[in-house]
């Protein structure tokens, strides 16, 4: 069965770096989604499409977000 209806086109890039301060301690950060693209992965299955309405039913991708970490070894 060929899909009934094609999703728009989107790119994300994502953002990681990690810096060792001393042989224990380490700061990461990360960055998805680094220009806050909007888009849909993927429609629902079960929605036939027959009803022709302006709205269905999707999975979205996140908005940007930033995630800084740390880690120390002992």
């Amino acid at each position: 069965v060929a899909n009934r209806f094609a999703l728009p086109a989107y790119h994300t890039w994502d953002l990681f770096s990690e810096v060792a301060l001393n042989e224990h301690l380490k700061v990461q950060l990360e960055i998805k989604n680094l220009t806050n693209t909007l888009g849909l992965t993927e429609g629902n299955p079960r929605d036939d499409l027959s009803h022709q309405e302006a709205l269905f039913y999707a999975r979205p991708i996140f908005g940007r977000t930033i995630t800084l970490s740390m880690s120390y070894e002992f």
